[in-house]
């Protein structure tokens, strides 16, 4: 892990969250289901998070659809957290599926 996923990870186990990563394994994908870095559940709800420096805005099309389409029941979220270096703090945006009209 990295000192911003580190950061990441404890903010969710002092939540009270059980927290998976991944385990790093050579020529694999690092992230579960090639989108999140973590998986945090509590007894209320899971949450798929994914841990960046980069901006929502400035991931690649192909990437945000993958994020987007990925299936998610009621109960779960998913989240993208972006690390702020002015503040120290992540914004947090939740991602909504795509509605086809």
């Amino acid at each position: 892990m990295n000192r911003i996923e580190k950061k990441a990870y404890q903010i969710l186990l002092n939540q009270g969250y059980l927290v998976e990563k991944p385990r790093r394994v050579k020529w694999l994908p690092q992230d579960y289901f090639n989108c999140f870095d973590f998986i945090a559940v509590n007894d209320k709800e899971i949450r798929f998070i994914q841990v960046s420096k980069v901006p929502w805005t400035r991931r690649n099309l192909e990437y945000r659809e993958r994020f987007e389409n990925f299936p998610c029941p009621p109960n779960c979220r998913k989240e993208y957290w972006t690390f702020n270096r002015k503040t120290g703090d992540f914004e947090i945006k939740i991602i909504e599926r795509k509605v086809e009209s």
